[in-house]
């Protein structure tokens, strides 16, 4: 049995198709990354650099949208964000790192949706840790921000937000009010 799962290994390994790499340039346009050389939409893993040179990010498109890995890195090389796309919707598992590799937030998504780790569209007030021990509250409504939040030091607000179907509005929109209370 362990040399037929090796021998299947090795086939696939073998058959899987090499992703083209690019560097650039590209043009954006309705939201599709096209290759500016080609004007065709990016099929493969498109890299951007920072100005010094050092990789900024890596990321893997289909058509022109993300689709599948996408990597942002610090301009040490160090990880800042690891997430899956799905046609160019976030789905799946988000990671966000301090420039030391520490995780600070783990956030999950549906088809762009903010989700549980089950998969399950968010609703209602999450909290979350931030780097630096501040508190962020936030409502949701069936995976969309939607209502007042903010973020928090112990009892002090330091910043707050309002959102109606992940729309932002200005905080004191009399659509935040009803869910101002109870934060």
């Amino acid at each position: 049995m362990k040399p037929l799962l090796i021998a299947m290994f090795l086939l696939v390994t073998a058959c899987a198709e090499e992703l083209e790499v690019f560097s650039g340039p590209y043009l954006t346009r309705d939201g599709v990354l096209f290759d500016q050389e080609t004007n065709q939409p990016i099929t493969g893993i498109a890299l951007r650099h920072y100005d010094s040179g050092e990789l900024m990010a890596k990321t893997e498109y289909l058509s022109g949208l993300r689709h599948g890995v996408n990597k942002e890195f610090y301009l040490d090389g160090q990880l800042a964000r690891l997430e899956t796309y799905q046609s160019g919707l976030r789905h799946g598992s988000t990671e966000t790192f301090s420039k030391y590799g520490v995780l600070v937030v783990s956030r999950n998504y549906s088809m762009g949706l903010r989700a549980d780790q089950n998969g399950n569209l968010l609703t209602g007030l999450v909290e979350e840790k931030t780097e630096g021990g501040a508190i962020e509250k936030r409502r949701f409504k069936d995976g969309l921000q939607d209502g007042y939040g903010g973020r928090y030091i112990g009892s002090w607000q330091w910043k707050d937000w309002c959102y109606r179907a992940d729309e932002y509005l200005e905080p004191d929109d009399p659509y935040c009010d009803a869910t101002r209370d109870n934060m």
